[in-house]
């Protein structure tokens, strides 16, 4: 696939991982969650602070009303995306984690995290 160097490296680095096989799946559309796992990753190798505690994480999401339906392994990605501004709940106070991303929601947040990062 023209995407396979590109994954190559981002795998190297620790930002994607794949599936619970180790597969990347890339014709398949990524949720919020995950895109903001691999952010959160990117956030940690560009030496942002991205060290937060269970009090912390669970604090940044319960300003959420759909708190409960973020996935158990996304917790701490998607409160270090909250935390740093990268993304913020929609005008009914949902974070809506399980939804797709579109490619408006995630041009924003990696805009926002060249800008939180000092990259750009």
């Amino acid at each position: 696939k023209w995407y396979a160097d590109y994954v190559a490296v981002a795998s190297q680095y620790n930002l994607v991982t794949g599936d619970e096989k180790g597969n990347f799946n890339g014709e398949k559309q990524i949720s919020r969650q995950e895109a903001m796992i691999i952010l959160s990753r990117a956030l940690k190798l560009a030496d942002a602070n991205t060290n937060l505690d269970k009090a912390g994480v669970d604090k940044l999401l319960k300003n959420f009303k759909d708190s409960s339906k973020v996935a158990s392994w996304a917790k701490d990605g998607i409160a270090v995306c909250v935390e740093k501004g990268l993304v913020n709940g929609d005008d009914k106070g949902n974070i809506n984690a399980a939804k797709n991303i579109t490619k408006a929601e995630i041009a924003t947040m990696i805009y926002k995290m060249l800008k939180n990062s000092n990259l750009m």
